[in-house]
């Protein structure tokens, strides 16, 4: 069966969000939900604010529902320096 999720992109010091999905094919670009299908795997890109500076994002994967139930989530260190 298919589900909605949410995908967000959050500091992980403030949860200020950080970034954003873009150009994921399973996105309705109407409501930014993306529909996943379990054992089928789907690619999400995000981008990152070019003017995050913090050491750590947070992308967390929410129930489409609005509920805000977390069904995962990944850190990621920010090494970038310009």
């Amino acid at each position: 069966p298919d589900t909605q999720v949410r995908v967000v992109v959050v500091d992980a010091e403030t949860a200020r969000k950080v970034g954003r999905v873009v150009g994921c094919d399973a996105q309705d670009p109407a409501t930014g939900l993306i529909t996943v299908t379990v054992g089928v795997e789907v690619t999400v890109p995000i981008q990152i604010d070019e003017d995050y500076s913090g050491s750590e994002v947070v992308i967390q994967v929410l129930h489409g529902s609005g509920t805000g139930m977390e069904l995962g989530k990944k850190k990621l260190k920010n090494e970038c320096s310009f």
